[in-house]
């Protein structure tokens, strides 16, 4: 569970592993965590998919790939300014 604020809500959305609540919104953060602890399946499933995607993208492999492209793009220039490069994904 993140606030949906934009940097938690893109890790969210790449896992696929995380539920967001509003930031600043109390009644949603209570909503979510019902939803959870009422939630065992569903609870589950986002930890598996959490799991399998910790060891997937955050190893040193996944690192090392996502910079050498990155280098690879800022010594091409195509690294345009804003452009964050984007993990792969499942």
């Amino acid at each position: 569970m993140v606030s949906d604020v934009a940097a938690l809500r893109e890790i969210a959305e790449d896992c696929g592993s995380a539920l967001t609540f509003g930031a600043d919104d109390a009644d949603d953060l209570a909503a979510l965590l019902r939803r959870l602890v009422d939630g065992r399946d569903e609870r589950r499933v986002l930890a598996a998919r959490g799991a399998a995607w910790v060891a997937r993208e955050r190893t040193w492999a996944a690192n090392a790939t996502t910079y050498a492209r990155l280098y690879a793009d800022v010594r091409s220039g195509a690294g345009a300014a804003g452009n964050r490069p984007r993990r792969r994904s499942a």
